[in-house]
This record gives C-alpha cells, structure tokens and sequence, in this order.
C-alpha cells in the first residue's frame, strides 16, 4: 500500500508538513515539484532525512515557470510571459509534433533536475493528474520507460462512481499504464475513495493494492491539514497508518 504526499517542493510550508507527515506515519512517499520554489530545500530535507529513495517526480505543466525555453513559446502550454497555464479542459487528445518535441523536453529537464540532486526517482505522477491526459500520457509513458522510472501512478479508479464516460476513459488510460508495465497499483484515489473501497465486499489491504493521495499544508492555525480538502490529516490518521504501513506496492500491482 502507498500513501503519496504530493507537492513536495512547492514551498517551506509544504515541505515541512510532507516531512511530519512522514514522521506520524500518514505518508510512505511523496512526489516533488521540480521546478517550484522549494524544490532545492525538499531535496536537502529528503537527503538529511534519509527519504531520497521514497521520493518520485510530481511532474508540473500547470503552475510556475518551465525548465526549458521551448515550451514557453508553445501557447497550448504557456502564457505569454512564459508561465503554464494548461488546463484539462477541454482534454488534450492531439499534440503537433512541435509540441510533442517541448513536452518531451520539459518533463524531461524535470526528471534530470532530479537526478542531479541525488533523487533515483521511484515513481511518477503529475501535478492536477495532467499525465492522464491522452496526448501528454503518450508522452509520460516512453519517458519513463527511457528513463527507468519504474512505475506511473494510475488514474483514480475507487469511490463514488462518477460518469460512464468518466469511468471508460480512466480505464482505457490504466489498460495502457498496465500494458507497459509501468502501473503502480490497483486503485488510486483520495482518502476518502480508499475508506469508500474497503467497504466495498473482498476488498482489504492486503488483498488489493492502491494509492493514497494527500497534500499536506499546515493552516492558519498551525495545524496539519490536507490542503484539497482542508481537513486535518489527523481525521483520518489510522485510516493513512493503515495504508501507509501495509504491504508494498512497488511490485507494479
């Protein structure tokens, strides 16, 4: 079982609530933001905390500023001040091969700004999950296995059922992970769709492996809160240690 602590790098704030997350036992692994703020600070914290080999690559095409200058003239992706600004709506189903060629460079300049700070890189996934977009996910595949990254997460497959659309799509987008092998888990999904899918009959951690997302933040008040849902981590602690300490899914499941 996985539960990822997303956003690593993005700012102080961050960084220090993805390190007592880890210290609580709510997070097994994190994913980090190469080219955002506090990227040089998580890979320091990563390395003094002996986390360098629980720390994937959270891949970034819609906030901040590229690492590469050719994407920055591709107005799909960036602004004219050179900032992303893609957005999955509507989905990215076709790139020109121009577009192709700067996406292969930038999310490849984001893996070896990892590497060169000494993070092997055991996963893979995306800020606001864009590597499931069609065209981007095509890319994000030969990526990663050009690059050795062992594994992608999945698109969400567990809780509230959502559209059958929704759902067809998310499973033709896992069939291709799975078929090149690169597929993390089973289901993936917040911690909410997780407490959904062990309710669900025959479904247990140790019979099914999934990820569990989370980004930890801390309030105004100083407490330790996942920032999508504003809730604290707390709320839910057993629920996380449970996952957090369950069998490992870095056989691919």
């Amino acid at each position: 079982m996985v539960v990822n602590a997303d956003d690593f790098g993005l700012d102080g704030n961050v960084n220090r609530a993805v390190l007592e997350s880890f210290e609580r036992g709510y997070c097994s692994d994190t994913t980090i933001m190469p080219n955002m703020p506090g990227f040089e600070e998580a890979c320091e914290l990563a390395h003094e905390r002996g986390l360098a080999h629980r720390v994937g690559v959270h891949l970034v095409l819609t906030d901040g500023l590229p690492l590469t200058e050719e994407i920055r003239r591709c107005r799909r992706f960036c602004n004219e001040d050179g900032a992303f600004v893609l957005r999955k709506r509507p989905h990215v189903w076709r790139l020109s091969a121009s577009e192709t060629t700067a996406l292969r460079g930038e999310l490849g300049a984001q893996v070896a700004a990892c590497r060169r700070r000494g993070i092997p890189i055991s996963h893979a996934d995306s800020h606001e999950h864009v590597h499931e977009e069609w065209a981007i996910a095509s890319v994000v595949v030969r990526l990663c296995l050009e690059e050795g990254i062992p594994h992608v997460r999945i698109a969400r497959n567990c809780g509230p059922r959502r559209s059958l659309g929704t759902w067809a799509y998310r499973k033709l987008a896992n069939l291709r992970l799975r078929r090149a092998g690169l597929a993390w888990t089973n289901y993936f999904g917040s911690a909410e769709d997780y407490r959904h899918l062990l309710a669900r009959r025959g479904v247990t951690p140790r019979t099914q492996s999934a990820e569990v997302m989370i980004h930890p933040m801390y309030d105004a008040s100083g407490v330790l809160v996942d920032r999508l849902s504003q809730r604290p981590l707390a709320d839910c602690a057993d629920l996380l240690r449970l996952a957090a300490t369950g069998p490992s899914a870095r056989s691919g499941g």
